[in-house]
């Protein structure tokens, strides 16, 4: 359920802000259409004042509400609660400990992109330039922190991020009709291999994570026994040391009373 939850937020995001998007189709008769379905008339009363309120309850319990929900549970998790907790570990555990609450910069990244693509303007500048100082803030914030622990996960962020400013600008660039073909080919070839270079180089990582994980938990079944057998017998040599010590230095204060109790006999017969 939490990673349906993760997964599904940006788009049920940006569906949600979608319904307070309308345009003025005809400023004569001042009627309004929903910009995400133009058959559907915002100045429809009630009906449109209904699905109003529908969205406002949606953007606050779970555009707002999921992300709370989520860093609620990653800051009860990390300080060792147990139960519902448990569930949002993979959102936590991949980061820093200084960073643990990362997660709170993904869900404001991905929270503005869909209110810039459903609320803005699709004719006008405003989306591409909004978009892309989301995207390039988010790219240097990830290369200034690092926020991950591995370093291979920090460079396929950068990388995934380079790879999403390239698909998108390049897709403007074919958006636009006074392209020619043969461009607009080249540009489609090269969004399809930086887009397959980005998925093979995921696929290598994972399947270099999973092979490293396997032998580890190999080489900890094999080793595991003997080292923990070194290190029993390391302490209990040290235990039976101190304890040799300790009795010596009994049998070292024994004698010396000895040696004084009978030096005192000597002294009274004499």
């Amino acid at each position: 359920g939490a990673f349906i939850l993760n997964v599904s937020y940006f788009a049920v995001t940006a569906r949600t802000f979608e319904v307070f998007n309308c345009f003025d189709e005809d400023p004569a008769t001042r009627k309004h259409y929903l910009y995400a379905d133009p058959t559907y008339s915002c100045s429809g009363g009630n009906h449109h004042r209904t699905l109003l309120v529908i969205g406002s309850v949606m953007v606050v319990f779970f555009a707002i509400g999921v992300p709370s929900m989520f860093l609620y549970l990653i800051r009860r998790a990390k300080c060792g609660s147990e139960g519902p907790a448990a569930v949002v570990n993979f959102l936590y555990v991949p980061y820093r400990s200084k960073v643990y609450m990362w997660q709170a910069e993904n869900f404001a990244r991905r929270f503005l992109i869909a209110a810039f693509v459903a609320l803005s303007p699709h004719d006008t500048i405003i989306l591409p330039i909004a978009i892309f100082v989301v995207v390039q803030v988010g790219a240097i914030v990830d290369v200034i922190i690092k926020p991950y622990v591995s370093v291979m996960q920090n460079r396929l962020e950068v990388m995934s991020n380079l790879v999403i400013m390239g698909t998108y600008f390049t897709g403007i660039v074919l958006s636009d009709e006074r392209m020619d073909s043969e461009w607009n080919v080249v540009a489609s070839v090269l969004v399809l291999a930086m887009n397959i270079a980005m998925v093979l180089t995921f696929a290598v990582a994972i399947a270099k994570n999973m092979v490293h994980r396997v032998r580890g938990g190999y080489m900890k079944m094999q080793e595991g026994p003997l080292h923990c057998t070194k290190k029993k017998l390391a302490e209990d040599v040290e235990l039976l040391t101190r304890e040799r010590d300790a009795l010596a230095e009994e049998n070292a204060e024994l004698k010396a009373r000895m040696a004084r109790q009978l030096r005192l006999r000597l002294g009274v017969r004499g």
